[in-house]
Parts: C-alpha cells; sequence; structure tokens
C-alpha cells in the first residue's frame, strides 16, 4: 500500500469513474481511499529533500524533439483500427508531453550518458543540433 499526493483530473459519477493524475502506479491499480490535500496539518516545513535527489533535481533537462516518422507512427497507433487507447491520458497531444517529459529527464543508461554527455541547453541563439539520437525501444 502506498501514499501518493495526486490532482483530481475528473469527476465521473455516472459511470463510477476518478481520474487522478500525478500518481506513480500502473493504470487499472486500486485506490482504497482518498482524502483532500490539508496544507495546515500534512505540510511539513522541516522536511529535508535526500541528496541523492537534490542531485536530480540539479542534472539539466534534455532538450526532446520528434522526429516526423515518430510523430506519423504515434498518430497511426492512436487512428488505427482498433485505436491505441491513450489512456489515462485525456488526448494524445497530452500523451505526447508526457513523453517529452519523461524522456527530458534523460533516462538513459549510464554508459550512453557517459558516451554522450549532456551540455545542457545551448546558448541564447546558438541552434539546437542533437548530442544524442537514438530509438528507445520498450519491452
Amino acid at each position: 500500500i502506498g501514499l501518493s499526493l495526486a490532482k483530481v483530473v475528473k469527476v465521473d459519477a455516472a459511470n463510477g469513474e476518478l481520474v487522478l493524475a500525478g500518481l506513480d502506479v500502473v493504470d487499472g491499480t486500486p485506490c482504497l481511499d482518498i482524502k483532500p490535500y490539508l496544507p495546515n496539518f500534512e505540510a511539513l516545513p522541516d522536511a529535508r529533500v535526500p541528496s541523492w535527489v537534490q542531485a536530480s533535481y540539479e542534472e539539466p533537462m534534455m532538450n526532446v524533439t520528434w522526429s516526423a516518422a515518430a510523430s506519423e507512427e504515434l498518430m497511426g497507433l492512436t487512428a488505427g483500427k482498433p485505436a491505441f487507447s491513450v489512456r489515462p491520458f485525456q488526448s494524445v497531444d497530452d500523451l505526447r508531453i508526457a513523453i517529452q517529459d519523461t524522456l527530458a529527464l534523460d533516462i538513459r543508461s549510464p554508459l550512453q550518458k557517459d558516451r554522450h554527455p549532456n551540455p545542457g541547453p545551448p546558448a541564447p541563439g546558438a541552434p539546437k543540433k542533437p548530442f544524442f539520437t537514438g530509438d528507445l525501444w520498450f519491452h
């Protein structure tokens, strides 16, 4: 059993469905209890972030761009017969943003990070060119 802060996206009382965002769970995981967030009682002003978590926030985000082929494949998946469901996202664009935001966190292996270090954001006015390109395969 886990504890997580979530955002209520949609309440569909007629179908008995509650859509939440921000949970670190697999789609379809049962939610046992829902309570409102009460900052006066639940905020911990003396809480500290562990150094390894802080270090991850200080790493530069990767610039993620979509090739034309990747964009076409995503659109093809969601427009096919039968169509690929984008749940729990509301739209294909929301799914695309979630993928981009996840990849921007640089989920590459340490080996790939050593081979292609993240140079950080380009200087203002400098052309944006990829420092790492590749296919991602999820098993």
